[in-house]
């Protein structure tokens, strides 16, 4: 009975945009994973806060055996939700939304640790990425243990020309497949690695310092 019906409902990862080009709304999630936007003038977001059910088991269509032991799965209790309302210039690769939606979804966080001489500068990046629209979705050691693997991509319509800057020089950079298997050699910029990034593509890159 369900087959083919309207579910009005989306996924929410890290944000929802609704934008006219010129200016744009944006909500960024910490944890709420549904939305849904009206398909009319008003362009209404709504955003799911909690989904309670009472748990029903159907063995044939429209036949419903409820579980009254499962009471809980109303959810009775007080709930906490965040998240951050992101208005905007243009859509939101000009509005930088995914880059805003970092930020929000990973902050940074202190650690104190106790008085000792350190051997490292005052100021010091593991990593930089240039652009910033272009993502960092992992930084591991490489399979073989001898290098490091950064998996970039762009999500924008536009091709890049991505610039990876490491707290050392890099010796060597190859683009691989997703199986670590050498592509081909990258160029390198006074020790950082240059690539190029397509529209809306992928790249894994292994580095040795």
């Amino acid at each position: 009975p369900w087959y083919g019906t309207w579910n009005p409902t989306h996924p929410h990862y890290r944000f929802l945009d609704v934008s006219n080009g010129k200016v744009g709304l944006a909500l960024l999630n910490d944890g709420l994973r549904e939305y849904e936007v009206t398909d009319d003038d008003t362009r209404t977001i709504a955003l799911t806060l909690m989904r309670a059910f009472q748990l029903n088991l159907t063995t044939v269509a429209w036949q419903w055996e409820p579980h009254p032991e499962m009471t809980l799965t109303q959810s009775p209790s007080e709930h906490e939700f965040r998240y951050a309302i992101y208005p905007h210039l243009g859509d939101w690769g000009a509005g930088s939304v995914l880059e805003e939606a970092d930020r929000f979804n990973l902050p940074l966080e202190p650690a104190q640790a106790a008085p000792h001489p350190g051997d490292l500068p005052k100021q010091l990046s593991l990593l930089q990425v240039e652009p910033a629209s272009v993502a960092l979705s992992a930084l591991k050691r490489s399979e073989d243990g001898r290098a490091l693997i950064l998996r970039l991509f762009n999500p924008k319509s536009e091709a890049l020309s991505a610039k990876v800057v490491l707290w050392q020089r890099v010796r060597e950079a190859q683009l691989m497949n997703l199986n670590e298997e050498p592509q081909s050699l990258l160029p390198l910029e006074n020790g950082a690695v240059r690539l190029p990034l397509g529209p809306k593509r992928i790249a894994t890159v292994r580095v040795v310092l």
